[in-house]
């Protein structure tokens, strides 16, 4: 019997060492053994496996005694694909594990605010990825199925939208509609009415249609700037290192150009209160930029802040000191950068372990296309914050979209915010 045990498990090895070796993915696998069970001690399992409870990973360039080869303790949790692809009567499970983490050093900082003293408001929302807040004490909300929430009143239905649309950033008009970035297969930019009707606004500038369009937004004099994170299609495929083909669009009376290009992951893009700058999230270059506004065109690129590992910017905000409050999803931290590039970390809720898969799993996304190094945020208690706002009658609350929550985190700041452009409207 146990002679029938190995030969199952090699096989099962080979068939996973087929698919993965492909990718270039490193991978392992691990064999669980029920308290008990006759093939606990079985000889032959170290050879196919690290044995009970424990990891064999091999390398994309060798597999089962053909290049590098470590066991190691049983995986990161995130790491591990949970279901077990072969069970026997005996109780052994082999598991397969995603990739193999990193070691991880997470720099030494100690967050502002504690997340004890975050609270939510709101409830049954889905993915409310960006906030938008007004002097009239208003908070609405992105939602999946509604468009737009106002926290505190009744969801709407809207009317007339495309299949498969993914509100993500959202925008107030002076008249109080909103424009909606949609993320869905159809992309373009939307305009939500009173009536909670919804219409096609832009969808595209130089010949270039805004099929991945991730934010829109309004800046003191009207003009619409809006992001379009890559040129591929399904955006995951530009999950990668160095992957830098997202633009933005500015748009007035006279019509809608592209002002800006080769952007690694275009996120959340705003004028700063001076009117002197666009700032915009890299979040697959892991960097916030800003680039000098003349006129209808901006100039060239300056880099104001890389970030570190696990943090993946995606939505900001300005504060009434110049600085610049930046959410990051995957490690669930908020950072305030200043002009100079000095950060501080103002809130907290990153797993180390989290954080090592993730980078892993980006350094080796050539082939994959995949998302888990950002999903994995949404296992912790801020559920993958992706944006921030001020508010409040001193607008030193401060409001945090996210991707995996139904409600939105708030704490009071030290730090008054600066007025949103939709502050008075």
């Amino acid at each position: 019997m146990s002679g029938d045990i190995v030969t199952r498990v090699s096989a099962i090895c080979f068939k996973f060492r087929a698919q993965w070796e492909t990718e270039k993915l490193p991978f392992g696998l691990r064999l669980d053994v029920a308290s008990g069970s006759e093939l606990a001690g079985v000889k032959g399992l170290e050879r196919s496996m690290a044995g009970p409870g424990r990891c064999r990973h091999w390398s994309a360039d060798g597999f089962a005694g053909h290049g590098e080869r470590r066991q190691t303790a049983a995986c990161h949790p995130t790491s591990t694909l949970d279901v077990p692809v072969w069970s026997d009567h005996a109780g052994a499970k082999v598991h397969v594990c995603a990739a193999e983490p990193m070691e991880i050093v997470m720099p030494a900082e100690t967050p502002l605010i504690p997340l004890s003293d975050v609270t939510w408001i709101g409830e049954g929302l889905s993915r409310p990825e960006c906030v938008l807040t007004t002097a009239k004490g208003e908070v609405f909300v992105g939602d999946h199925h509604a468009g737009i929430v106002e926290i505190g009143k009744a969801k709407r239905d809207m009317i007339g939208a495309p299949p498969g649309f993914v509100p993500n950033g959202v925008a107030m008009t002076k008249n109080r509609e909103f424009l909606i970035a949609n993320l869905g297969p159809g992309g373009g930019v939307w305009r939500l009415d009173k009536d909670w009707r919804l219409f096609p606004h832009l969808f595209e500038a130089d010949g270039e249609h805004f099929r991945v369009c991730n934010f829109v937004g309004v800046d003191q004099t009207g003009v619409e700037w809006i992001s379009v994170s890559t040129r591929a299609f399904p955006r995951e495929i530009s999950f990668r290192p160095g992957h830098a083909d997202g633009f933005i669009v500015r748009r007035d009376e006279k019509g809608a150009h592209i002002v800006a290009d080769g952007i690694g992951f275009t996120n959340e893009c705003r004028v700063d209160p001076n009117g002197e700058w666009l700032y915009v999230n890299e979040t697959v270059a892991k960097r916030i930029s800003r680039f000098p506004i003349n006129g209808r065109v901006v100039g060239r690129r300056d880099t104001v802040h890389e970030f570190g590992p696990g943090e993946f910017p995606d939505g900001f905000a300005f504060d009434a000191e110049g600085g610049v409050w930046v959410a990051c999803v995957c490690a669930n931290r908020l950072i305030r950068i200043e002009t100079n590039g000095k950060r501080t970390l103002i809130l907290d809720d990153a797993d180390a372990g989290d954080v090592a898969f993730a980078e892993s799993y980006f350094a080796t996304n050539g082939t994959r296309n995949g998302r888990a190094h950002i999903e994995v945020g949404a296992k912790r208690g801020l559920k993958n914050i992706a944006s921030v706002a001020f508010g409040g009658p001193d607008l030193k609350t401060v409001y945090m979209g996210n991707l995996a929550g139904q409600a939105i985190p708030t704490f009071r700041s030290p730090i008054a915010g600066a007025e949103p452009v939709q502050w008075r409207f």
